[in-house]
């Protein structure tokens, strides 16, 4: 995953004509940070019985949507990942800029994660000067 990540940062700078030169040559360095962890979320159901103008609901006013009051507690799980991109001068210890992206990492994205990169670090450094 490591290797994907930073052949996908690299490709971005170099299209962007930024290359790689020994550390004494470079005007910044990139480095990146990378997490996933699972999220649990659960959805309270919204318990409102009266209307946008505030008067009470008359049962069955739902209609054919059914009434969300009678649907109990939801709870989602899913697998978030997030990428940090800094750069950094190469003088100094300063953060120059910084890209961060975080998404959810889909079934397809765990196919083909090298797919999944690539995109996410083209939309991550869309906004790299």
């Amino acid at each position: 995953m490591h290797q994907l990540i930073a052949d996908a940062i690299e490709a971005e700078l170099t299209s962007r004509g930024f290359w790689r030169v020994p550390l004494a040559q470079a005007a910044f360095v990139v480095h990146f940070h990378v997490g996933q962890q699972t999220v649990i979320d659960s959805i309270r159901v919204r318990d409102d019985r009266g209307r946008p103008d505030g008067a009470p609901r008359a049962p069955g006013s739902w209609g054919g949507y059914g009434q969300p009051e009678e649907v109990g507690n939801r709870v989602v799980v899913w697998e978030e990942g997030m990428l940090v991109v800094d750069v950094l001068p190469r003088d100094r210890p300063i953060v120059a800029w910084r890209g961060m992206i975080v998404d959810e990492v889909t079934p397809t994205a765990e196919r083909d994660p090298a797919k999944a990169i690539r995109e996410a670090v083209r939309k991550l450094m869309q906004g790299f000067p």
